[in-house]
């Protein structure tokens, strides 16, 4: 299913929801969750009211505590989203949920229809919301039509998927009369990522259990690049007949140990993950992802067209920070967008602004 329903790249749209100070729950606690509430708790535009989380040994928790503060704020972790809304007066004082807790939209969704059915504009985290037209058609036209009737806003960010290699690569082709052709990599040291992405790449896994665990679902790799090569591809019109997914273990052929992590030879040191979005058996666009302990990092986008374009980023890009500020910047443009489900490059152009 291709997205019908969107609006232009970039387009304004001007809604009395928009205002200089956005109050938000937090809805989601993990390593990235918290990365996003500490993020926004310090900034003058962002105003917290609420936080969700299950796990319970933060339930009942003052955020203030578990954010760094010296002092409690008087805002405890609830363990569902009634308790946070029956305590504001009037949920209209509610803008904005950043929502960090699942990567598979077949998991979130009913926490999506929860949010959304109290009127609450949504931008989260999870990474097959990005663009979720094609896995997820049916669950995608549910959760459109729960956000319109409710007259508020669904959308999927962060930094990868969500901005370096789909909407970052879509930008660049403003410079293009034509584009034929867009391959996109990110390469990362996974040893210097945090512990449940380490797990989820398989780091010192035996080859044989990392194909065990793969074929299981028990181990994800990287998520998102079948979102990312559609939503670049549709966007475009570069009418993809089909994504080929693959994620493929990196073996180490020597122990590798550092403070970070240790690898022991023979054992699994990181992945080569790749989506190929392919038309008429030709590959048109390709989105390569490479965690891999010891690596050196970058991200490199080459745009095929005329005129052709090369972007590159020698340093790498810091993903949880980056993920928390993709977040925030989006903040306010879900706010003040059209209700229903969108994408990223539905909205207008995001960036910084100082508060």
């Amino acid at each position: 299913m291709t997205k019908t329903n969107t609006i232009s790249v970039g387009s304004p749209y001007i809604s009395s929801r928009c205002k200089d100070k956005i109050k938000f729950i937090s809805f989601g606690l993990g390593p990235v969750g918290l990365l996003i509430l500490q993020a926004a708790v310090v900034r003058s535009d962002f105003e917290l009211v609420g936080v969700v989380d299950v796990n319970p040994d933060l339930v009942g928790q003052d955020i203030g505590r578990l954010i760094g503060e010296s002092r409690e704020i008087g805002i405890p972790v609830s363990p569902d989203l009634s308790p946070v809304i029956d305590g504001i007066s009037g949920q209209n004082q509610v803008d904005l949920v950043f929502h960090a807790t699942q990567s598979f939209l077949d998991q979130t969704t009913p926490q999506f229809i929860d949010l959304l059915s109290c009127g609450l504009n949504v931008v989260s985290t999870c990474e097959t919301l990005a663009y979720p037209y094609r896995r997820y058609p049916n669950l995608s036209d549910q959760l459109d039509q729960v956000a319109k009737s409710n007259r508020c806003t669904l959308v999927g960010a962060g930094i990868n998927p969500g901005f370096l290699l789909d909407l970052l690569p879509i930008f660049l082709t403003t410079a293009c009369q034509e584009v034929t052709g867009i391959q996109a990599v990110r390469n990362i040291d996974a040893a210097k990522r945090r512990g449940p992405f380490q797990k989820k790449v398989g780091l010192n896994l035996s080859p044989e259990d990392f194909a065990r665990q793969r074929e299981i679902g028990q181990l994800s790799a990287h998520v998102g690049l079948t979102e990312s090569v559609y939503l670049i591809g549709d966007t475009l019109g570069l009418n993809l007949d089909r994504v080929v997914e693959e994620h493929r273990p990196v073996i180490a052929d020597c122990a590798y140990s550092s403070a970070e992590v240790e690898i022991q030879a023979g054992r699994v040191r990181g992945v080569n993950s790749f989506g190929r979005g392919v038309r008429n058996q030709q590959e048109i666009v390709r989105i390569d992802f490479n965690a891999v302990v010891g690596s050196q990092e970058y991200e490199e986008i080459r745009i095929e067209g005329y005129p052709p374009v090369i972007w590159r980023n020698k340093l790498g890009t810091a993903g949880d920070s980056a993920t928390a500020a993709v977040i925030l910047n989006m903040g306010k443009r879900v706010v003040a967008a059209q209700p229903g489900l969108l994408t990223a490059a539905d909205l207008p152009l995001p960036h910084f602004t100082r508060t």
